[in-house]
C-alpha cells in the first residue's frame, strides 16, 4: 500500500467560514459529479459559498465562467477535473490582476513540477491538486498483463490534446513492454 504524507500542517477550517469559491467544472459525467457534491458538502460544512458553472466542457462556456467568476469576486476559483488552463491564459491573468487565486485539479499528475514552473502555470495558476495518473497508467497495465497472463492484444486509446495523456500512456506502454513478450 502506499504510504501517504500529509502536504503540510493541518488547516483551521473555521477560517474558511464565509468565503467564497468558484468552480469551473470540465464536464459533466458521474466521476466529476460526485467530486462536484462532494466538495459542496464540505464547503456547506465549513460555511463557505459555494459557485459551480454548469457547463458542456466547451472552452467558450470555461471563458463565461470565468468572466462570471471575477466579477463575483470569490476568494478562489477551482478549475475543477481539468479545464485545460492552457486555454484560459487571458482569464488567469485576469484573476491573478483581481487577486483572486486559481486552483486547477486533475489535470496535473504528482510528478508534475508545481506552479510557477509547470506547463500553463505561469500566467496566473496559483497551486495544483495533482493526480496519480501514472501510477493508474501502471495498475491499468499490470491488471491487463495480469488478467491474460502477458498474452492480450490491446488497444490504446488515448487524446494527445490532453496534457496527462500522452506520459500516461507512455507509461502504459513502458510497463506492457517490459513484462510482455
Amino acid at each position: 500500500m502506499p504510504s501517504v504524507t500529509a502536504p503540510g500542517p493541518a488547516v483551521d477550517v473555521s477560517k474558511a467560514r464565509g468565503k467564497k469559491v468558484f468552480v469551473i467544472p470540465l464536464v459533466p459525467n458521474p466521476f466529476n459529479q460526485a467530486i462536484e457534491k462532494t466538495m459542496k458538502y464540505l464547503a456547506d460544512q465549513a460555511g463557505i459559498k459555494y459557485t459551480i458553472y454548469p457547463n458542456q466542457g466547451l472552452v467558450s462556456q470555461w471563458v463565461q465562467a470565468f468572466n462570471q467568476a471575477i466579477s463575483q469576486k470569490p476568494d478562489l476559483i477551482i478549475l475543477s477535473t481539468a479545464p485545460d488552463p492552457r486555454e484560459l491564459a487571458p482569464q488567469l491573468q485576469q484573476a491573478k490582476a483581481a487577486g483572486i487565486p486559481v486552483l486547477v485539479t486533475h489535470f496535473y499528475d504528482q510528478t508534475d513540477p508545481p506552479p510557477p514552473d509547470c506547463l500553463a502555470c505561469a500566467p496566473g495558476v496559483t497551486a495544483l491538486e495533482t493526480a496519480p495518473f501514472h501510477v493508474a497508467g501502471k495498475a491499468e497495465a499490470d491488471w491487463m498483463i495480469n488478467d491474460s497472463k502477458g498474452k492480450a492484444h490491446i488497444l490504446i486509446v488515448s487524446s494527445k490534446d490532453i496534457l496527462p495523456s500522452p506520459p500516461t500512456v507512455a507509461v502504459i506502454e513502458k510497463e506492457l513492454t517490459d513484462h510482455c513478450g
